[in-house]
């Protein structure tokens, strides 16, 4: 599996995602909802469950959010391997800050409201970090 493969399926990096077997944290991605997820994951940061479940769920959507502000920023196809895996890096780093502050500040919606709402937040952290990484004639 190349890194683009592992990236779009969560096994890469700190983010690798893990098997979820906690009662707290349904196998169905649905059951808990993403409120409660992002609370469960501020209230208990070193819990790895949490984390693992967030990544398994949300991470393909960040990793598209990349690819679309990159492509948007230089105009190319694809996006060099190392630059999307730093910056899913940051993203992840950023979203971690001040117990999740950015998580928490989710109050309610559906499962498609945090979907978009994790989409915005990636898209704005992306557009951050791509403007210091990528030479300045790129963008």
């Amino acid at each position: 599996m190349n890194m683009q493969e592992e990236l779009l399926n969560g096994q890469s990096g700190y983010w690798r995602a893990q098997p979820v077997n906690d009662l707290r944290v349904p196998a169905e991605s649905t059951a808990l909802p993403a409120v409660d997820l992002f609370q469960l994951m501020a209230s208990y940061p070193k819990d790895r469950r949490y984390w693992d479940e967030f990544v398994r769920r949300y991470n393909l959507i960040l990793v598209r959010s990349v690819y679309e502000v990159y492509q948007e920023l230089t105009g190319r196809s694809s996006c060099d391997q190392k630059l999307l895996a730093e910056t899913l890096s940051y993203i992840y780093s950023a979203l971690a800050e001040e117990r999740f502050l950015l998580l928490r500040l989710f109050r309610r919606g559906t499962e498609q409201a945090a979907k978009t709402y994790l989409a915005c937040l990636a898209v704005k952290l992306t557009q951050n970090y791509l403007e210091v990484a990528l030479p300045q004639t790129t963008h």
